[in-house]
């Protein structure tokens, strides 16, 4: 293996640390409050990701004079396995 090779993995378990940390703190929240059965909380997490999305969508289509964006089968699928989960957190956390 390079040192571009090793560096790259080192970096990649850095982000996914750090994404862990953050991303897992969002849900602290959920404790204070009550939060029902938790459908609203995961619709209001999906549109709130669905219009940072969008904005990003927007700027990156305006900023690069393509008005194509591309349709990612994959991404979809994780969106759905993320949204089943953001639904069973707040059982889960209670």
């Amino acid at each position: 293996k390079t040192s571009f090779y090793i560096m790259g993995e080192f970096l990649g378990f850095i982000a996914a640390l750090t994404a862990a940390v953050f991303f897992g703190s969002n849900f602290v929240v959920i404790k204070e409050y009550d939060m029902g059965d938790g459908m609203y909380w995961q619709f209001v997490m999906a549109v709130g990701v669905w219009l940072t999305g969008l904005v990003t969508v927007i700027i990156k289509c305006a900023a690069t004079a393509t008005p194509l964006y591309f349709f990612h089968p994959v991404a979809i699928t994780s969106g759905l396995i993320w949204s089943i989960g953001n639904i069973l957190t707040v059982p889960i956390i209670k």
